[in-house]
């Protein structure tokens, strides 16, 4: 499952008022839609599909080593169970004409690949979808251009803000898009991460571009975290108590302090035996202390 992360937008009424499709949700394919020869909406994509249908398309999008080295693995394995025609298109088919796809896509369809047998007509359609618009499918295209891979959940209107959860992170590209469309307004944004502290900040945009911000470094020094635990807190939870959060009054976690002297649960049992001790008519006497001990 993924981190949610909460969006608030804070714009007039006409900028919010865009974003909303005919079922008064929010809908980012308003801002930024779907291409319309797209012909395979995502549902449940065999993985074993979308590897077959991306082997046949250069890698365009910059990977990390893990990802490259588990791409790698898997077109190894795909190359084993293909015929020495379609061997000869790996990493080409983006270059083809439309009348060769057509050729390429004709013969797939009349000798399908035997290790694709539960999954051939999700391939041919990422295949196709692919070579006409780029991306495989619909989460593909939104993980690229919105920035997230689902559309707005979990959504609260107001006269002047809407707020929404999202997968991973806020979908900025949408947020650009939206401003561009309406480059007079000034729209703010505050987002933050279900793991508070990280992933969360703030930003102004006008005319698509960001003219202000104050974005979480994930710097690790008690001062970086104090400022945006507190800020996540704060947006997430507003009629919350830190404590029941495991929170310091500082807004560090228990388990970060060195000193356990910072925390809540500290602080109110000293300031209760304190409270004791001023009570108490008689002094600690610590010779008397120590003799009973002898004895």
């Amino acid at each position: 499952m993924p981190n949610y992360v909460t969006t608030e937008i804070i714009a007039s009424k006409k900028v919010l008022d865009s974003m909303i499709n005919k079922e008064n949700y929010v809908d980012f394919s308003n801002i930024i839609p779907f291409p319309e020869d797209m012909d395979y909406d995502f549902n449940s994509v065999p993985s074993a599909s979308e590897s077959y249908a991306s082997i046949f398309f250069k890698v365009e999008h910059e990977e990390n080593e893990w990802r490259r080295d588990f791409r790698i693995r898997e077109e190894e394995k795909i190359k084993k169970e293909l015929d020495p025609y379609l061997l000869k298109y790996i990493k080409k088919v983006q270059d083809f004409t439309e009348e060769e796809f057509e050729v390429f896509f004709t013969y797939l369809s009349e000798n399908p690949i035997a290790s694709l047998v539960n999954g051939e007509i999700e391939f041919l359609h990422m295949l196709k979808n692919k070579y006409k618009t780029n991306y495989l499918h619909t989460m593909d295209f939104q993980r690229d251009c919105w920035g997230t891979k689902w559309n707005a959940m979990s959504i609260e209107t107001k006269e002047d803000s809407i707020k929404f959860q999202t997968a991973w992170s806020t979908p900025t590209p949408v947020l650009l898009a939206l401003s561009e469309r309406f480059p007079e307004e000034i729209i703010k944004i505050k987002y933050a991460d279900e793991d508070l502290g990280f992933n969360c900040g703030s930003f102004t945009i006008k005319n698509g571009v960001i003219v202000e911000q104050d974005i979480g470094n994930n710097k690790h020094d008690d001062e970086s975290r104090k400022k945006w635990n507190k800020f996540a807190f704060d947006f997430l939870y507003p009629d919350g108590d830190p404590k029941e959060y495991g929170f310091t009054k500082e807004y560090l976690y228990k388990d970060d302090e060195e000193e356990v002297e910072d925390s809540f649960e500290y602080r109110e049992n000293t300031e209760s035996k304190n409270n004791e001790s001023e009570e108490d008519d008689e002094p600690f006497d610590i010779d008397e202390y120590l003799d009973e001990d002898k004895n």
